[in-house]
């Protein structure tokens, strides 16, 4: 009975918590400072590259800016459309990363001189990448044009990274890995040429990690019943909009949600129940909307807006097929396994031993935790349905682009590793799961500053 005078409120007592949670907050603490490091060391090494690599990336870069140029002008290519002035001056004088000539440098050019003829090819996108670009330049030029336009489009890929960083670090936080492992993956993957180039020049495919990383999470989190079904598909859609290949990443975790009903079942019964249930339709149903919704909708905008068949632009034409080929289906299988594989390595990394060791051990290294996370997880885990997604989509996807780029354009091309880069955030989580002691969290974090620091030394030397 309370000894509180009336009208006296009386002060609840406050538990104490258990033993084995009271370090638990400093710990997060310490996470996050954690974090906050590998963030900045991040931002530096892109700056770093950024500073050092000033050619253009083979990887359509020159077709990326002419994007940012006419979203600042208020409008978005069509097929057909001649690249600005702007372009053409950055090509010319920047040059490419490749070894063929090129026009003298200066804002006009003979089109046929230039790349694909001097024509839009990026109108496939939506603006959403670009606008994110194209604020960086407006931004930059209020400021009094500390970096020119190039340099300023590029540095939003700082923002990507950290982005994809901080939902990787939430993600495996849920999945109980250590801040040492979080930090060495975290430093490692910032470090690998490939993620680099990604990241610092303008290219949309800065955006996959990221998108990868927070619809994971968000699709992992409303399995568990803490987040509500707005946000996956939120994600979802912003991610098919940033660029389409991001599909890779929405095909994985509507596998995941398949897996996770039918580790609850026993029976033929219970499973169809399972995959059934609205909960499950109602994620799978509306990420296919949104697939569908930005696939078509975006092609209906395309094609109403062309003064050029798209078959007509000369890369289409080089790329141009007149019957499927069976065998494409079983090389393109392979093509997304390793997504940090280094397909080309940029100039300011030509030639350097410490690139070729930092690129092939990080792809390598990937793979090997990502199999050992998956062969540890516990069957019914939430783990081991991520590793069953992730590794069914990897091999599918390719050849479903293979088709997809037959059927809809008749062309035929490899699928490059880099389009599987939204799939790397689920190979990282698979990849934390594998070491499961500070020491070898340690280790691993040793090894991703090795890593780090080779890769900044090759861009300062």
């Amino acid at each position: 009975m309370s000894s509180a005078a009336p009208g006296e409120r009386t002060r609840e007592p406050v538990a104490e918590p258990a033993p084995d949670e009271r370090p638990r907050r400093p710990r997060a603490r310490l996470a996050w400072v954690v974090f906050a490091v590998v963030a900045v060391l991040a931002t530096v090494l892109v700056g770093l590259h950024i500073d050092n690599y000033r050619q253009l990336s083979v990887y359509d870069e020159p077709q990326h800016i002419d994007y940012v140029h006419r979203v600042l002008q208020g409008d978005f290519p069509a097929s057909g459309d001649v690249w600005l002035p702007e372009t053409i001056e950055a090509t010319t004088c920047r040059t490419i990363d490749y070894p063929a000539p090129l026009p003298a440098c200066s804002a006009a050019a003979d089109l046929p001189a230039l790349p694909n003829g001097g024509l839009s090819m990026a109108f496939i996108h939506t603006p959403a990448y670009y606008t994110v670009a194209a604020g960086a330049v407006l931004l930059d030029r209020a400021l009094g044009q500390v970096v020119d336009d190039v340099d300023a489009m590029r540095l939003t890929g700082v923002l990507w990274l950290v982005l994809a960083l901080w939902m990787l670090w939430l993600l495996w936080r849920d999945l109980g890995v250590p801040w040492q492992t979080r930090a060495g993956l975290s430093l490692a993957l910032t470090a690998a040429p490939i993620v680099l180039l990604s990241q610092s020049t303008v290219t949309n495919d800065a955006t996959a990690l990221a998108a990868g990383a927070a619809l994971t999470v968000a699709v992992i989190r409303w399995d568990r019943g803490t987040s509500r079904l707005w946000l996956p598909v939120t994600i979802g859609l912003v991610a098919l909009l940033l660029k389409v290949t991001n599909l890779a990443v929405v095909l994985a975790v509507c596998a995941f949600v398949l897996v996770r009903a039918l580790q609850h079942s026993t029976t033929t019964r219970q499973r169809v129940r399972a995959v059934l249930t609205r909960r499950n339709l109602l994620l799978v149903g509306l990420l296919g909307v949104a697939t569908v919704v930005v696939g078509v909708g975006w092609s209906v905008v395309v094609n109403a807006r062309a003064t050029l068949d798209e078959s007509e632009n000369p890369q289409n034409v080089l790329m141009a097929v007149d019957r499927f080929d069976p065998s494409w289906l079983a090389t393109s299988m392979l093509s997304l396994t390793s997504p940090l594989q280094p397909q080309f390595y940029q100039a300011v990394m030509t030639g350097s031993a410490g690139a070729v060791i930092v690129a092939n051990l990080a792809n390598i290294g990937l793979l090997a935790l990502a199999v050992v996370g998956a062969a540890r997880s516990e069957p019914g885990s939430v783990v081991r349905a991520l590793a069953i997604a992730v590794g069914a989509t990897t091999l599918a996807y390719g050849p479903l682009l293979t088709v997809v780029n037959f059927v809809t354009a008749g062309v035929y091309f490899g699928i490059p590793a880099r389009y599987g880069l939204s799939l790397v955030p689920g190979m990282l989580a698979l990849a934390g799961t594998a070491v499961r002691t500070p020491r070898g969290g340690t280790v691993l974090l040793v090894v991703g500053a090795a890593f780090y620091a080779m890769t900044a030394w090759v861009l300062v030397r």
